[in-house]
């Protein structure tokens, strides 16, 4: 019997500079055993990384006993075999050695809307239960991998451009196509376990240090009557 939570999937789309990096980044600051795939690269510049670049690299670090670890992989090539090989050894090392957090940064770069690859449906269908927090990114929802998003505990949706991405968002959020940020920095919450929505706005410059407070006018949306179901209104 597990001794500990079950992890949680969050997934987080916007368009490129919206700020998803900078609030994940934010989420995960306290997290000792973190592995990234960081394809851009970004994640490996942060303080107390380990950055690597092949795969004998990560399978002698994950191997090596450390129980703390903040692993950035920057794959010297993108494709979906080196972001699977990845996503198993995320899996297996979360399965084996407790509970962790995995960032897959930019989704729609090496899945599809169709079926996960193997390591990475095995990490998002499994992974929770071995405590594992899941972090999956995307610039374009309507283009990404969907077992994430079907599967998702929590969604973060930043600033979206184009009309099939911002429709995809709304279908799933369950509100309107126009809700959808369109500000830097602003995005919408959702909790998928009890219907509640948060809208965040950006922060303003010189208020950096209150970014652990609510926004002045962040709602908390609850699921409505059987009249607008499935539509949710974001002001």
């Amino acid at each position: 019997m597990n001794d500990h939570r079950d992890g949680k999937i969050i997934f987080v789309t916007g368009k490129t500079r919206s700020g998803k990096t900078t609030e994940i980044i934010k989420r995960t600051k306290s997290a000792t055993r973190l592995i990234v795939w960081d394809p851009k690269p970004e994640f490996y510049k942060l303080p107390g990384f380990i950055r690597v670049n092949d795969t004998n690299g990560l399978i002698n670090l994950l191997t090596s006993g450390k129980k703390h670890l903040r692993i950035a992989y920057v794959p010297k090539v993108i494709t979906r075999e080196q972001f699977d090989f990845w996503a198993g050894c995320a899996y297996k090392w979360g399965r084996s050695r407790g509970p962790c957090t995995v960032i897959a940064e930019e989704t729609a770069d090496i899945t599809s809307p169709g079926k996960a690859t193997h390591w990475w449906g095995q990490l998002i269908r499994k992974g929770l239960g071995y405590g594992i927090d899941i972090y999956a990114t995307t610039q374009r929802p309507s283009e990404s991998d969907s077992t994430a998003l079907g599967n998702a505990s929590v969604i973060l949706c930043f600033s979206l451009v184009k009309t099939t991405d911002r429709k995809c968002m709304a279908d799933n959020l369950g509100c309107q196509a126009t809700d959808i940020p369109r500000k830097k920095h602003e995005f919408i919450e959702m909790n998928m376990d009890d219907g509640v929505m948060k809208r965040h706005n950006p922060v303003l410059p010189g208020l950096s240090g209150q970014l652990d407070k609510p926004a002045p006018d962040s709602l908390n949306i609850q699921s409505q009557t059987s009249k607008t179901r499935g539509n949710r209104n974001v002001r």
